[in-house]
């Protein structure tokens, strides 16, 4: 993902503070939770642990001498269950949860979402090796079969991260000046690394400040968070973005920025930029602190409390790692090894400003974008013995609520009726009228200028009484005193020509106005009914699939799921300007009368349609542009997973 160095489009800051200082809005933060109760789980020493998005745990760590030699060092893998527990699974056929790999000190271990296994550790000689790995939770036993150890330093204290791009940041004190700390960057490939030059004489590390147990963390949008300490008992971090389109040095550290007094600290980063970091305290107790990097400033703005003590005995050498929904750390209590969970909050908010990552030069058509399908329908009930109700409720989060989540494309669907619009969905009325609509898509964008909101307008259902005027007439009276916030180009826009925009994408027609010199939106006013077809618009094509009837749950489900993945294949490799739009919705219309006999509910087919989408865009697999999806009932991990797909 290319960074825009452009402040207006970072207001992180500014959001954040808004946020928090109200109550109303404040997500549940770290101070109204803590770390779980910690479990012991395997003698040892010095653990580690990485984690995924599928909740899949890898924890490293010396072995015990009363299984293992001192300097062995082990393995287990496992998933976090919905108790917030680790299922630790065998990696054998007799049934052992842990394994040795290799011998050595200090390992540390990464996991991306792709289940590539990334792991460092020390010799004790001066000497810094990795091994590569595939996790393989699909396995009945043996998820991970690490590959033989490769060296590629000298020094002590490593520490690595790896993000779904398969680029890989590491740290480690120095073999000579040990207190010097140094990094690496560079691309998995195969079973080893291609290690990159971090400057013009080709030297593949380099010195970026002084200290000793450093710990560093990535995620999928090259942020790079790094915490050590100093060895007088102060702990410092420093803020990095990652540019693996330069030739070399890929990672240039902002200056360090002291944040608490402790020893031993382990940091973790996840895609909401949530940075989790956790440290001994001066009387060897455990303390943790999470925030939010800013990038305006880059800082990380500490949630309150900034330190909290979960544990009162005295424990050691504590690990991080975390996704978006929780945090995990191990660390030595004294017997061995022990773990606990810490539940995330959502911070949702983040999402707010995805399109500030994004430069200005890419058309609209070029990204990935979540939308949702009769968006105002989150108005209904969802009582299941409300029949209309089941068969017509698409959402249930607020329009607020699915801006604020990452939702750009939005599905407004108007009747006229008393020259207003009436939100419907077909007859049904949304309680909803459009200059609600309006306000609210606007004041979202006064709070978050970096975005655009594409909004569909369609000529919903049987006109109504009290009409005096013309359908566009009606549109047009919600536009004074707003025009400013629209954008009514006929040609697909680049992002930065309507950054605090709503993007008319129209689906009403025009009035018959001889010598009309205006636009007004994209026209998609020549719209099929369920198929997939083109329009041709002014310098481009919609390619739109919206073949939303389902009438059997077995085939018709499967050709629905199969004219969704055609279309994304398309995107995947059309190299041209074309916007794809994907509708994955669906509901029973066979029977007109009693559509939700057979159980065919929107809800329904969300759940049967979803995750195949979800699964399918895995973000290894494809470019960052795979057009607008327009969704029923989208969960925050499937509106990150396109998200992230803008890289």
């Amino acid at each position: 993902m290319t960074m825009t160095t452009d402040n207006q489009h970072f207001p992180l800051l500014n959001k954040i503070k808004g946020i928090l200082d109200n109550p109303d809005t404040r997500p549940k933060l770290p101070g109204d939770s803590s770390f779980g109760k910690p479990e012991n789980y395997d003698p040892g020493t010095q653990p580690s642990v990485a984690l995924n998005d599928d909740n899949v745990v890898v924890e490293v760590h010396q072995g015990d001498w009363r299984i293992f030699t001192k300097n062995d060092l082990a393995y287990r893998a496992g998933r976090v269950n919905g108790k917030n527990q680790i299922d630790w699974q065998p990696v054998n056929a007799e049934g052992e949860l842990g394994a040795k790999y290799d011998t050595g000190n200090n390992p540390s271990v990464a996991v991306n979402n792709q289940g590539l296994v990334v792991e460092v550790h020390e010799t004790g000689t001066g000497e810094i090796w990795y091994h590569i790995a595939q996790l393989k939770p699909d396995k009945p036993n043996n998820w991970v079969e690490f590959q033989s150890g490769i060296y590629y330093d000298k020094g002590y204290s490593p520490s690595v991260a790896i993000n779904d791009n398969e680029i890989v940041v590491e740290v480690h004190q120095s073999e000579g000046l040990k207190t010097d700390l140094w990094y690496r960057t560079g691309r998995v490939n195969g079973q080893k690394i291609d290690w990159q030059p971090v400057n013009d004489s080709g030297d593949q590390s380099g010195k970026y400040d002084k200290g000793n147990n450093p710990s560093v963390a990535i995620n999928n949008f090259g942020r790079v968070v790094e915490v050590h300490e100093t060895g007088t008992g102060e702990i410092w971090y420093h803020i990095a973005q990652l540019k693996p389109d330069k030739p070399n040095n890929w990672v240039e550290f902002q200056p360090g920025i002291y944040y608490d007094k402790g020893y031993s600290p382990s940091v973790a980063i996840n895609d909401n930029e949530t940075v989790v970091v956790i440290h001994n305290s001066d009387d060897s107790t455990l303390v943790y602190r999470t925030g939010q990097v800013n990038t305006d400033s880059n800082k990380i703005d500490w949630s309150e409390p900034q330190s909290i003590k979960y544990d009162g005995k005295k424990l050691s050498r504590p690990k991080v790692a975390c996704n978006t929904t929780l945090a995990v750390e191990t660390h030595e209590d004294g017997a061995g090894l022990s773990y606990s969970i810490l539940p995330l909050p959502s911070h949702q908010w983040i999402f707010n400003n995805w399109m500030s990552n994004l430069p200005d030069n890419l058309k609209i058509s070029r990204l990935t974008i979540p939308g949702t399908h009769d968006t105002c329908t989150y108005t209904l009930s969802s009582d299941p013995l409300d029949i209309p109700s089941v068969i017509t409720k698409c959402q249930d989060r607020t329009l607020e609520d699915q801006l604020s989540s990452g939702i750009r494309f939005i599905d407004i669907r108007c009747r006229h009726i008393n020259n207003e619009f009436a939100i419907h969905h077909g007859q049904v009325y949304l309680n909803l009228n459009f200059d609600k609509v309006r306000d609210v898509c606007i004041d979202f964008l006064k709070r978050n200028p970096s975005e655009c909101i594409v909004m569909s307008v369609k000529h919903e259902y049987d006109d109504g009484e009290g009409i005096t005027r013309s359908y566009e007439a009606t549109f047009d009276s919600y536009l004074q005193g707003s025009q400013e916030f629209w954008y009514f180009g006929d040609t697909i826009p680049r992002l930065g020509d309507v950054r605090g925009k709503i993007v008319l994408f129209r689906r009403f027609n025009l009035d018959n106005r001889p010598n009309r010199t205006e636009t007004k939106g994209i026209d998609a006013s020549s719209w099929p009914d369920n198929a997939t077809f083109d329009i041709s618009v002014n310098g481009g094509t919609l390619k739109i699939q919206d073949e939303y009837k389902v009438s059997n749950l077995l085939e018709e489900i499967e050709r629905k799921w199969n004219k969704i993945k055609n279309l994304i294949d398309q995107a995947k490799f059309d190299a041209a300007d074309d916007w794809y739009v994907n509708f994955t919705n669906g509901a029973n219309f066979a029977d007109s009368t009693f559509p939700w006999i057979h159980g065919i509910t929107p809800n329904v087919v969300a759940g049967r349609i979803n995750y195949r989408v979800y699964d399918y865009i895995d973000s290894s697999k494809f470019p960052n542009r795979l057009g607008t999806f327009v969704m029923d009932f989208p969960d925050d991990n499937m509106i990150s997973r396109l998200i992230n797909l803008n890289k």
